[in-house]
């Protein structure tokens, strides 16, 4: 039954959900309903992290906007046959995973990679709980390791 969707119908489908959180943002950003007092208050004292998120945001949905694109072309065809395209994706996730393990070893905040964006742990809070940043670090090292010898 899910085969009589072509797949670029799946992987549309698939860039719609990834697009969901981004364009939910940036349209809170942009639709925000402040009062014009509040709205002046904090032009005195501009929210720097809310500007880069949704500059993160915007660049999120013009990345899958353009892979949305990218999709119907015959270079997606020819990418999609690739013989090395399974180890580039592994290798990939890999990557993103131990850039991930960086980031939380620095900041202190992990997300567990089996867990999802729901439960985050920060080392001060929950310390035990935090150093699942070594199930992160071993299955993005599995993930590079497959990606390098596959």
């Amino acid at each position: 039954m899910l085969d009589l969707l072509p797949i670029r119908v799946w992987l549309l489908i698939l860039i719609a959900l990834c697009a969901f959180v981004p364009a939910r943002y940036a349209w809170r950003h942009v639709t925000d309903q402040r009062s014009r007092q509040w709205k002046a208050l904090l032009a005195d004292a501009p929210d720097r992290g809310a500007t880069l998120k949704f500059a993160l945001s915007l660049a999120a949905l013009a990345g899958l906007a353009a892979l949305a694109v990218f999709i119907h072309t015959p270079a997606a065809v020819r990418f999609a046959h690739w013989p090395r395209l399974p180890a580039l994706l592994l290798s990939a996730l890999g990557a993103w995973g131990l850039v991930s393990v960086a980031i939380g070893l620095s900041t202190g905040r992990i997300q567990p990679a089996v867990r999802g964006a729901r439960s985050t742990y920060e080392r001060e809070r929950q310390p035990a709980r935090f150093w699942s940043v070594l199930w992160n670090t071993l299955l993005s090292g599995v993930c590079l390791w497959a990606g390098l010898h596959l």
